[in-house]
C-alpha cells in the first residue's frame, strides 16, 4: 500500500545526501534547513497547529556564532539603549571610533567555541550537517551601533569612518569564522 505523502514521516538527511544537495549531485531529495521557523505572529495566529511539521526533520543544525557584546567591552561611554533596535547609539560621536575599534574582542578568546564544540562533535556522531553563522552582521551591526538614521547619513556624510567602522567588524567576523573552522569543524557556514 502506498503511504499518504501528508502523513509520511521523513527521517533526516544523513551528513553525505547534504552534501550531495550543495555540490547538485542529485541527493535524495532536498534538504530541509529552517523548515519549522515560525516569523513573527505565526505562533499566535496557529498555535499547537503548527506541531503538524514536526514529522518533516530538519536536515541541519545550525549553530549561531555569538556576536561581541558591546556591554562587555568595557567603554569609556554609558552605551544609550532602550529603544527600538534602530534608534539604540553605542557610537553616538565619531570620537568615540578608535577606542570602540581598540575594544573590539578578540575571537579567539572567547570560551563560548570550546563549550559548543562538545555540540559539533555530537551533531558529527549524529551524521548531522552542521552549519555555523550570524544573524545580522554587517547594515544590522552598523545600524545597531550607530541607530538607523545617523547610519543613513553616515554612508554620505562620513564614509571615512563607516569604512573604518566596517573593515574592524569585517576583520573580528573572519577570525571568528577561523576560530569557528578550527573548533567546530563545520560543513557549512
Amino acid at each position: 500500500m502506498k503511504t499518504d505523502w501528508r502523513t509520511e514521516i521523513f527521517k533526516p538527511m544523513p551528513r553525505a545526501e547534504v552534501v550531495k544537495a550543495v555540490e547538485r549531485q542529485n541527493p535524495c531529495r532536498i534538504p530541509l534547513v529552517f523548515a519549522r521557523w515560525w516569523g513573527e505572529g505565526l505562533w499566535e495566529q496557529y498555535g499547537q497547529r503548527l506541531g503538524e511539521f514536526n514529522r518533516y526533520p530538519e536536515d541541519a543544525r545550525i549553530v549561531g556564532i555569538p556576536k561581541f557584546d558591546v556591554n562587555a567591552m568595557n567603554l569609556s561611554w554609558k552605551v544609550q539603549g532602550g529603544g527600538a533596535h534602530d534608534s539604540n547609539l553605542v557610537i553616538d560621536d565619531w570620537a568615540k571610533l578608535d577606542e570602540f575599534i581598540e575594544k573590539l574582542p578578540d575571537p579567539s578568546k572567547d570560551p563560548w567555541f570550546e563549550k559548543i564544540a562538545v555540540d559539533a562533535e555530537r551533531f558529527r556522531s549524529e551524521d548531522i550537517y552542521l552549519i555555523v553563522g550570524w544573524w545580522g552582521l554587517f547594515f544590522e551591526t552598523l545600524w545597531g551601533l550607530r541607530g538607523m538614521e545617523n547610519l543613513l547619513t553616515d554612508y554620505y556624510e562620513y564614509p571615512d569612518q563607516i569604512h573604518r567602522l566596517s573593515s574592524a567588524l569585517c576583520d573580528v567576523y573572519c577570525r571568528s569564522i577561523g576560530k569557528a573552522a578550527e573548533v567546530l569543524k563545520p560543513d557549512g557556514y
